[in-house]
């Protein structure tokens, strides 16, 4: 699948498809009756990298390895895994010993898929994962940029910052700006509201730019690409 299939099965609600594993995109209403918190909590659970494990008990696991280990310790973490998949896959959901993997309306969720699946759940999220490769720009003005957008990220994104936008800010904001009805933006997914959100500041952004430009303000000091992606100005 190409990265703008998936964009594009993303931003129209379509299932993803893994080994006969449908994998839907959770609406803002589905979380909202799921419960933010507790929806929250079992995404984290769920899609722990690595990166995340190695950090918190010092040693080199997979993450499908690593909740094995916690739902022999925590009978409460197979119970999570086992509703927040539930809603995931809108299937019937059972860790099985035996299989050593995920039963999901008769497929298997095990060691050979579980991270293919685990990827597309976190990118129908918004989930970091911080496996991934470090970005390493060639250049300090790259350099300037990719930090920017990173904290950027993590003021929208964080919970534990009172001026970051939280979920229903953005439901709010989303609706008011395209002129919808909260109940609609509320069937949006995660990745759909975000998306959304990102279109609409850029094209706040382009056109306080290009009325910036209109009063006299110096073009160089103005970043006028087009909120569509296109190319600049000239």
């Amino acid at each position: 699948m190409t990265d703008l299939d998936l964009k594009l099965k993303m931003i129209s609600n379509v299932a993803i498809i893994i080994d006969g594993i449908s994998i839907y995109p959770v609406s803002i209403k589905q979380i909202a009756e799921f419960g933010y918190k507790n929806y929250n909590q079992a995404i984290k659970i769920l899609c722990i990298s690595k990166q995340e494990i190695e950090n918190l008990i010092n040693e080199k696991i997979s993450p499908l390895e690593f909740l094995q280990m916690n739902m022999i310790f925590d009978p409460n973490v197979k119970i999570i895994l086992n509703e927040i998949l539930s809603l995931i896959c809108k299937a019937n959901v059972v860790y099985s010993d035996n299989q050593e993997g995920f039963v999901i309306g008769g497929r298997l969720l095990d060691k050979n898929n579980f991270n293919e699946v685990i990827d597309i759940i976190r990118k129908i999220n918004s989930v970091e994962n911080t496996d991934e490769p470090i970005e390493n720009p060639s250049n300090e003005k790259a350099k300037m940029i990719l930090e920017k957008r990173r904290k950027a990220r993590m003021k929208l994104m964080s919970s534990n910052n009172n001026e970051a936008l939280n979920l229903y800010d953005l439901v709010s904001i989303v609706a008011v700006g395209l002129k919808l009805p909260i109940d609609k933006v509320a069937e949006y997914s995660i990745y759909r509201l975000l998306d959304q959100f990102k279109r609409l500041m850029a094209k706040e952004h382009y056109e306080i730019s290009i009325a910036s430009l209109l009063h006299g303000a110096n073009k160089n000091d103005l970043e006028l690409k087009h909120w569509t992606g296109n190319k600049s100005i000239n």
